[in-house]
């Protein structure tokens, strides 16, 4: 299932993500979709704020329902966001990798 498009030249490879943040409607259908049917499971709650974290592997998925104080105050378009380690020339020491933001 390979994509044509993609270049195999590209000096940045993605090592790993640390985590997303996934803005939600319906909290409860989520939490039974990521920890029953993927696995995942709830890492720490923040209930005030509205931000509830999934472990999923070495990742965090960060579920954040619109209805919370978090939630609130996104941007209505902003649907994710994730914070990827890049390495660079592909190298996976540790040395070389590199936090980016992705908004």
């Amino acid at each position: 299932m390979g994509n044509s498009n993609i270049s195999h030249n590209n000096p940045i490879c993605i090592a790993g993500i640390d985590h997303v943040v996934i803005r939600i409607l319906d909290l409860p259908a989520m939490l039974n979709f990521y920890c029953g049917v993927l696995g995942c499971v709830v890492e720490r709650r923040q209930d005030d704020i509205g931000l509830i974290q999934l472990r999923a592997g070495n990742a965090l998925i960060d579920l954040v329902p619109v209805a919370g104080k978090l939630g609130a105050r996104a941007d209505p378009h902003l649907t994710w966001r994730a914070k990827i380690w890049i390495t660079s020339a592909c190298d996976s020491s540790d040395s070389m990798r590199t936090p980016l933001q992705v908004f």
